[in-house]
């Protein structure tokens, strides 16, 4: 039984794994013959000139070519990015959160794992000190409220450029195919050879559901619906979030026209929707009696996708949405003070600072209080909204004062370059981490005892793991295909959903790049 991965113990190869693999295939050689043709114009003297042609933008087959190329790309991973509106701080907050995110999910997957010491995880869950494990979901809403805060400081620049001139279905076509190729061949992979590249005693029961509700739901992945429709076969227990972010991102350059044409008026709308999508989990945990937030067991941590609560509640956009909105507001904020070089007091910012590490501190690391014990409604209830909205506001003060040079040596140490390649990672490593998470959990043949030393060895092999399938995965695919969309609209001469007269010497983006929007 632990060297079978099928139920019928053959492994026979369908016409989507080979559909599949053809595709993976054809990929990879083209990324290397682009590789080789890139390698052949640095080395021809004769060719220098069509390179330096090409790296300018003034050959489109020749800049597609070169999209591909494993030498580009690479470069373009680890090379340092401007420091425009100092957004630069921004790459450590998402390296960081990123990783804190991968290690709550194999701290998770590990607890569903077969252990002697089962007892070892479950007394930890009450220990508040590991409160940045087992409450790390929170990290998830530090990328919405970067989403809608990067999308409002970079759209809201071209619209004033272009006097109010934005087309939302440019914004959403752009979005679209930047984020879902990527994301097809994740899909693709759980549909197909997911099942096949491993064994053991529960493998099958792990993994098999997991294909059945790719197969099933894959297509609501690709609309951006599956937290809503089908939840109950949720494929790839993290896709819920591409979900919610591509939903609020269809309504955030309506209110960024609004601020833009009526200042005050859309500023009020904005504050109700931060205020409503803020009461929403104080209504919803109240009426549905539910518990205050994820609450890992040890039942739903061998499949978090089971967990009524996850599916249900947790997942839906609604329940997520004030970060996003928050991160609307602390863009125009931003936004404000740059354009008007304000400095803040320091009084004012020590006071904030202060303010802000009290509420992120609680926030983080109160849960154990339900684990310890029973607790009532109304102690859920509150919990379930005050811990949110404080996170919440904690988070954009740290963005806020990081990005407009009132975050002291916090703000230097996130600028740091070591940050930037991980940052740039952080969608690719957001798509791959089930596989990582799955593979590691459903292929174990020994039960193995955890301790301290042994879960943070698991979790930084885990991130690892992760961060190096989702270095493969940009390279083959993420990044070369954002590129050739880039190249594209560029060559066409679409800019912030406007066509434009075709200028060859801009090296300026075709469009507004919200792509740092992913999350991931």
């Amino acid at each position: 039984m632990c060297q079978l991965s099928t139920s019928n113990g053959s492994r026979t190869i369908s016409i989507g794994m080979f559909a599949y693999a053809s595709i993976v295939i054809f990929f990879a050689f083209f990324t290397i013959f682009c590789t080789g043709y890139h390698i052949y114009l640095k080395k021809s003297t004769a060719s220098q000139d069509d390179l330096k042609k090409a790296m300018n933008n003034n050959d489109i087959w020749k800049t597609a070519l070169l999209s591909f190329s494993v030498i580009e790309n690479t470069k373009k991973l680890f090379q340092p990015s401007s420091d425009k509106n100092g957004l630069n701080p921004l790459n450590g907050v998402k390296a960081l959160a990123m990783i804190l995110i991968l290690f709550g999910h194999a701290g998770i997957f590990i607890y569903g794992s077969p252990s002697y010491n089962v007892d070892f995880m479950s007394e930890n869950l009450k220990n508040p000190l590991v409160g940045f494990v087992v409450n790390s979901l929170l990290f998830v809403d530090v990328y919405l409220l970067l989403s809608g805060y990067l999308f409002f400081r970079i759209a809201f620049v071209e619209v004033e450029k272009r006097k109010g001139r934005l087309n939302p279905l440019f914004l959403y076509f752009g979005r679209y195919i930047r984020l879902t190729p990527p994301y097809m061949v994740v899909i693709g992979f759980y549909m197909t050879w997911f099942l096949n590249i491993g064994s053991g005693p529960i493998w099958q029961e792990r993994i098999e559901p997991q294909q059945e509700r790719c197969i099933s739901s894959w297509w609501l992945n690709i609309l951006y619906v599956n937290n809503y429709i089908n939840t109950d076969k949720l494929c790839m227990f993290q896709s819920w979030y591409l979900s919610a972010d591509t939903q609020l991102f269809m309504i955030a350059p309506f209110i960024l026209l609004l601020i833009y044409k009526f200042r005050r008026f859309g500023l009020t709308v904005l504050a109700g929707l931060v205020g409503l999508t803020s009461a929403i989990p104080f209504v919803v945990t109240y009426m549905k009696e539910a518990q205050p937030t994820f609450m890992v067991t040890r039942k739903e941590a061998e499949d978090v996708s089971l967990s009524e609560y996850y599916h249900d509640t947790y997942i839906k956009t609604h329940m997520r949405a004030s970060a996003y909105f928050i991160g609307l507001g602390i863009g125009y904020l931003a936004h404000l003070i740059h354009c008007k070089s304000i400095k803040l007091p320091k009084t004012l910012v020590r006071a904030m600072w202060t303010l802000g590490v009290i509420m992120g501190v609680g926030s983080m690391f109160s849960l154990s209080r339900f684990y310890t014990s029973s607790y009532t409604n109304m102690e859920s209830t509150i919990y379930a909204g005050l811990h949110k909205l404080a996170w919440n506001l904690a988070s954009g003060w740290l963005v806020l004062a990081v990005t407009t040079g009132h975050g002291g040596w916090v703000q230097r140490m996130l600028s740091s370059r070591v940050f930037v390649p991980f940052s740039r990672l952080t969608y690719c490593a957001y798509l791959c981490n089930g596989i990582v998470e799955l593979y590691n959990t459903s292929s174990q043949r020994t039960v193995e005892r955890s301790g301290y030393i042994e879960m943070t060895n698991y979790m930084l092999n885990h991130t690892l793991n992760t961060f190096a399938l989702a270095f493969i995965l940009c390279l083959i695919f993420e990044s070369p295909l954002h590129a050739v969309e880039r190249v594209l609209m560029r060559h066409f001469g679409v800019r912030g959903g406007a066509p434009q007269k075709r200028d060859s010497s801009s090296s300026n983006d075709a469009t507004p790049s919200t792509s740092e929007e992913q999350v991931a």
